[in-house]
């Protein structure tokens, strides 16, 4: 399993309820590394703790969407 399948199996297995809706949130080797509401910020600071190839970005939401 590469890395980004790892960030986003612990996507799906953690809740996120310390993380308010809306904020963005990084995930790298099985840790937030970074949140808020501005993408920009959250991106330039993940940078500086990960590869950012390597880091799963996800905006969250606490209600289901359907298609």
């Amino acid at each position: 399993m590469n890395a980004i399948d790892k960030n986003f199996d612990y996507f799906l297995k953690n809740d996120f309820s310390d993380v308010k809706e809306g904020e963005w949130i990084a995930i790298y080797n099985n840790n937030v590394i970074s949140h808020g509401l501005n993408l920009k910020k959250v991106i330039f600071e993940a940078k500086k703790m990960a590869p950012i190839s390597k880091v799963l970005l996800s905006k969250i939401k606490k209600t289901a969407s359907y298609l």
